[in-house]
């Protein structure tokens, strides 16, 4: 799990919260939700499509991930530098809004083909 949620197949607390690294959802959220009880409710079938759901999506967002951490840590030496240029900052962070928001979106839609494939989990 990363960030709580980032960086398993588990959707755990990060994913909804910039943890950004894997794939994970939101709290408690998946078969690995309370500590991986809701894999014995899966049939084999469901198992399949869940991980290959979030292997796609992993796949589908990795190169997003990745210019989000980029930016991130661009915006972060510019802070950090003795006099920080105030412009190349804003801009930096509008563009990391901008990807975060795409993220958001690329997760609204992954967690809802997931109830597709896990109709009967409400999340806890």
């Amino acid at each position: 799990m990363m960030g709580g949620g980032y960086g398993g197949y588990g959707m755990g607390p990060g994913m909804m919260g910039y943890g950004y690294g894997g794939y994970m959802m939101g709290p408690g959220y998946g078969p690995y939700a309370n500590g991986g009880n809701h894999w014995r409710n899966l049939s084999p079938e469901q198992a399949d499509k869940y991980q290959a759901s979030q292997e796609q999506f992993y796949n589908a967002t990795s190169d997003l991930h990745q210019e989000i951490y980029s930016k991130q840590f661009a915006l972060n030496r510019e802070l950090n530098s003795p006099n920080p240029d105030q412009a190349k900052a804003l801009k930096l962070q509008n563009e990391i809004s901008k990807l975060r928001s795409e993220l958001d979106q690329k997760i609204l839609q992954h967690q809802l083909e997931l109830r597709k494939i896990l109709p009967d989990d409400d999340g806890r």
